[in-house]
């Protein structure tokens, strides 16, 4: 049976199944990492396949609370065997962001089998990452930003990529400039470093719950990494991070997901995402924009507003006494739902309409892969020629954003190791809300949520602190007003 939600507004009910739609409408057959052929799996999009961190952050925003099955698929095809054991699909930097939606499969499903797979995966690659890809000397691992895979995301040193697109291709013509270890990125990343700061804390927690001692020494990296991250990233008179450092300073720029990340995860010194600088249309990925697309458009990784990013940022404030910024976020998400009828890659920040920004890339033959999703070009900046990009249609993480925020906000649903706590955050005028379908460990569960802003947990009419880790069949739950 498809999940459901219904609420007292009729907009947010709407785009709640126009996400829906778009979720189910991009799990297809595939046969990627450790999948057998034909093996259904959520993609990344009606226009994109399968893809590591989509894989994980759509798991993690929805997938593994209504749909188990599917993404245990999604999860188990982004992992490689070879050789040298069990490796990660995808772009090296953030591909850790597996660790997080896997972990948070096994909070959900209690599947104890899942767990010690993926505790193997986890540690063999976290392993190979602190080999290859942390600098010691700050305490950080080097990377671009998560998602941040264009050079549009980037200073103008790093844009320089022979007028390719993609970040990576900056090594290939600036070899001096390489790192002489790993990948060769020099940066090191706020987005990025939450991630691995979260993973290596999710270790401990996987060792924990599989009756085996820690690791001390994943314990003494977080907090090698944690102390690098508030050292050399976090600016105390602004009372936010900044993106980025390398070996040639450091770029103070907002960089929208790195704060919800790490207000998610606790490395955040103030509550202070309702300063962070906005737009009308939301909180844009990266801002400034960088002074080269001036007059050209916004930059597609600096400046635009990706749903996925204000997803987390708003369960962030809802998380840490801001409410509001979360309200706020969902009301938005629906607005655009009921007006385009799908969840859009991205959007102008200024009119909130589909925007795919401006980026370098010079165009190839017409079988490149870049053919179908690259506009006219609007001008050059560095000698390279920039192109207008198209905003992809029915991309699946704008979609589970909203899910998201519904069912870990809204809701309130908080899966652990000890059971489901349920604390649910609604609007003051918000009336009740109604989940079915929602799936944890053996049970299903159909929730009924009072109006109001403090409630008490029933379970089929007994209260209750949480649903237990044992729950089985189908429950009926609710959270009683008062």
């Amino acid at each position: 049976m498809l999940p459901v939600i219904t609420t007292s507004d009729l907009t947010l009910d709407r785009a709640l199944r126009a996400a829906l739609g778009d979720v189910v409408g991009n799990i297809v057959p595939t046969g990627v990492g450790l999948l057998d052929p034909g093996t259904p799996a959520l993609m990344a999009g009606l226009t994109y396949e399968a893809w590591t961190r989509d894989a994980a952050i759509n798991s993690w925003n929805m997938l593994n609370a209504v749909d188990p099955e599917t993404a245990r698929n999604t999860l188990k095809g982004e992992v490689l065997r070879d050789g040298d054991g069990y490796r990660l699909r995808g772009q090296y930097w953030d591909a850790v962001v597996w660790v997080i939606g896997a972990w948070d499969h096994a909070l959900w499903t209690g599947d104890r089998t899942f767990l010690a797979f993926a505790r193997e995966v986890s540690a063999a690659w976290l392993a190979r990452m602190e080999r290859e890809e942390f600098s010691a000397d700050l305490g950080l691992f080097r990377g671009p930003a998560c998602f941040q895979d264009g050079v549009a995301g980037y200073a103008d040193r790093y844009a320089d990529a022979g007028g390719k697109s993609c970040i990576l291709d900056w090594l290939h013509h600036h070899p001096r400039d390489r790192h002489p270890v790993g990948m060769g990125m020099p940066m090191h990343s706020l987005s990025t470093n939450c991630l691995y700061y979260h993973a290596l804390t999710i270790l401990g927690e996987m060792d924990r719950w599989l009756g085996r001692t820690p690791d001390a020494h994943h314990a003494a990296l977080a907090a090698q990494l944690r102390a690098g991250i508030l050292t050399h990233l976090w600016l105390p008179e602004q009372g936010r991070f900044r993106y980025m450092v390398d070996p040639w300073g450091a770029d103070d720029r907002q960089e929208g997901l790195g704060h919800g990340l790490a207000a998610l995860f606790g490395l955040m010194p103030e509550r202070s995402l309702g300063r962070l600088a906005t737009t009308p249309a939301g909180l844009p990925c990266v801002t400034p924009g960088y002074p080269r697309y001036d007059g050209l458009g916004i930059g597609r990784h600096s400046g635009l507003v990706w749903p996925h990013v204000e997803g987390f940022v708003a369960e962030a404030a809802a998380r840490t006494g801001e409410p509001e910024l979360a309200w706020a976020t969902v009301a938005r998400f629906a607005q655009r739902a009921l007006r385009d009828g799908h969840y859009t890659e991205c959007y102008h920040p200024q009119t909130g309409l589909p925007d795919g920004g401006v980026q370098e890339i010079t165009v190839g033959a017409p079988e490149d892969w870049h053919s179908w999703c690259i506009g006219p070009q609007v001008g050059t900046a560095q000698g390279h020629p920039v192109h207008a990009w198209q905003s992809q249609p029915r991309t699946t993480w704008g979609a589970t954003a909203l899910w998201r925020l519904a069912i870990r906000v809204l809701a309130g649903l908080d899966p652990r190791p000890d059971g489901l706590h349920i604390n649910p955050c609604l609007p003051p005028d918000a009336g009740p809300m109604h989940l079915r379908g929602i799936h944890w460990r053996g049970a299903v569960l159909d929730i009924r949520i009072d109006a109001g802003t403090r409630h008490r947990l029933m379970v089929d009419g007994r209260p209750t602190a949480a649903i237990g880790p044992d729950a089985t069949g189908a429950l009926s739950i609710h959270l009683v007003a008062g």
